[in-house]
């Protein structure tokens, strides 16, 4: 059985603001299996097929050119409580490859035997200033479906039912990089600072990944609504999604109003097995 400890300070290195610390301790003991799973398919596609293939995902072509969309706004009314998960350590890391490609992923670059013990232990840093007076009703781990994060969700669900999976809370698409040197992620994240929209190298844009991620999030949230189960008042679910450095650190932007997407990479790194509150 696995305990989640918040421990660590979390700071936005964009904020001039004091960030507080939280300090609790939560027991992963159940799982509540009235939540569905949700339809991971969409009506639009995306304009540019090289990383829409590469993700093996139907991508809104909206996002590509047009940064209004509504998603933001409804992260903001939000019943349940969001949390990030990145995986432990993968073999990937080790050996310092990008793995984007679902093709090769799903199936190679699991933990490494540090990754492991790092979902074991699942330390966590979390910028939640908040008190929350009420334990949640219940607890739901979404996944990824690539392997080091299915893998994570795994160790960290211990004696919880199951995880559910969801593709679109797959790592960012990299295109030409995938399977390169992991050096190359800072040509990527150059170019998200001048464009978000960019998709230079086959590269999936950022406002791609904003679209998939907060649709996902939103949906989430939509199915605790249609599982008819009665939380009573003020009665919320924590949801973990677990997933990949890249796609949590773009999806902590349209949680953050202050943080413009192209900037996702001035907010503070998220490590290996690192829980973050979204909301």
């Amino acid at each position: 059985m696995i305990i989640i400890r918040q421990q660590q300070q979390h700071k936005l290195a964009s904020s001039s603001s004091s960030s507080l610390s939280s300090s609790f301790s939560l027991r992963l003991s159940s799982s509540d299996s009235s939540i569905p799973s949700v339809n991971n398919s969409s009506s639009s596609t995306s304009s540019s097929s090289s990383f829409r293939n590469h993700l093996l995902l139907p991508i809104n072509s909206d996002l590509a050119t047009n940064k209004d969309t509504n998603n933001g706004g409804q992260l903001q009314l939000l019943r349940n409580h969001f949390y990030a998960l990145r995986h432990g350590q993968s073999l990937a890391n080790v050996a310092g490859l990008i793995a984007s490609n679902p093709n090769i992923a799903c199936t190679n670059y699991g933990l490494s035997d540090v990754g492991k013990k790092q979902a074991k232990e699942a330390e966590t840093s979390d910028d939640d200033s908040s008190s929350q007076s009420q334990s949640p009703t219940g607890i739901v781990i979404v996944s990824s479906d690539l392997l080091r994060a299915k893998e994570t969700a795994q160790i960290v669900a211990d004696t919880i039912h199951s995880i559910t999976i969801d593709i679109r809370l797959r790592e960012r698409g990299f295109g030409d990089w995938d399977g390169g040197n992991d050096i190359h992620y800072n040509d990527v994240w150059k170019e998200d600072a001048i464009d978000p929209y960019h998709t230079k190298n086959n590269v999936e844009s950022v406002w791609s990944v904003i679209d998939r991620a907060t649709r996902c999030v939103i949906d989430w949230d939509k199915n605790d609504q249609k599982s008819g189960k009665n939380l009573g008042p003020g009665g919320y679910y924590w949801i973990i999604c677990v997933a990949h450095g890249d796609v949590l650190q773009i999806l902590q932007t349209p949680f953050n109003k202050n943080i413009d997407p192209s900037q996702h990479r001035s907010i503070q790194h998220l490590e290996t097995a690192t829980l973050r509150s979204l909301l």
